[in-house]
């Protein structure tokens, strides 16, 4: 059974262990999470947002890539890894 997208984002930024922007996750998830609707660069980019919100992840870098865009990569915070521990199969 998969984990609901908003914890499989936060565990694989934690098993990354390195900043990460949206569209990088999006291209890592989006195959474990195929026809699924919902796993897109614009879910993935709110959730980030609101991961960001509430202290679990941080934003460590900005800037504009070749066609102009803004890229923002995320990182987890010292209190986004403590809840490694409530994601299953990481309970120890």
């Amino acid at each position: 059974m998969k984990l609901p997208l908003k914890t499989r984002i936060l565990e694989y930024a934690i098993e990354e262990n390195k900043p990460l922007s949206a569209e990088e996750i999006t291209e890592a998830l989006k195959k474990e999470y195929e026809g699924e609707r919902f796993c897109n660069y614009k879910n993935i980019d709110t959730l980030l947002d609101a991961y960001c919100g509430v202290g679990v992840m941080k934003a460590t870098d900005m800037y504009f890539d070749d066609k102009g865009k803004l890229v923002v990569k995320y990182q987890v915070t010292k209190f986004g890894k403590d809840y490694e521990r409530l994601i299953p199969g990481h309970e120890s």
